[in-house]
């Protein structure tokens, strides 16, 4: 499969009046280190989304292909994310689709994949205020790394 770079990413809130707010400060980071290390911001939400639609970033046509790509949430906020998706293509229309990673820690069942399981009713919501992400790991098609020469038999 061809590595494909983000050029759209769209974002839903989770439900409530303190979910929207929440978000004010979260980043969309991408890596080729990995889950931990190497993160670039490629978006930075800040304004606070409205709350009960999705909204959406787009990205330039020149942003680097990322192997991990994530949503980092603001400190204090728990998560707080319903739904997050990251698109692909010069219209920004081919959804990219990975394995989902993120942080431990959930309130009443509400863990990391929670923001990628296609319902806006349900939500990210960590027991741990700081330091919460959930993101995709879009496999080793997307790992860009140099050509090696081969020597002659």
């Amino acid at each position: 499969a061809t590595p494909r770079a983000v050029t759209r990413i769209r974002y839903h809130p989770a439900p409530g009046g303190q979910g929207p707010a929440r978000m004010l400060g979260g980043r969309f980071t991408g890596s080729n280190e990995g889950t931990t290390t190497g993160f670039v911001t490629l978006a930075t939400i800040h304004t606070i989304p409205p709350g009960g639609v999705f909204s959406e970033v787009r990205l330039p046509a020149d942003t680097p292909v990322y192997r991990w790509i994530k949503y980092e949430a603001p400190d204090g906020s728990s998560g707080q994310l319903a739904e997050f998706e990251f698109y692909a293509g010069v219209t920004g229309n081919l959804r990219l689709a990975g394995t989902p990673f993120g942080t431990n820690g959930a309130v009443n069942g509400n863990d990391f994949a929670k923001a990628l399981d296609g319902s806006t009713a349900t939500f990210f919501d960590s027991s741990v205020a700081d330091g919460q992400y959930v993101g995709l790991d879009l496999g080793e098609a997307a790992q860009t790394a140099p050509v090696l020469a081969s020597p002659s038999p």
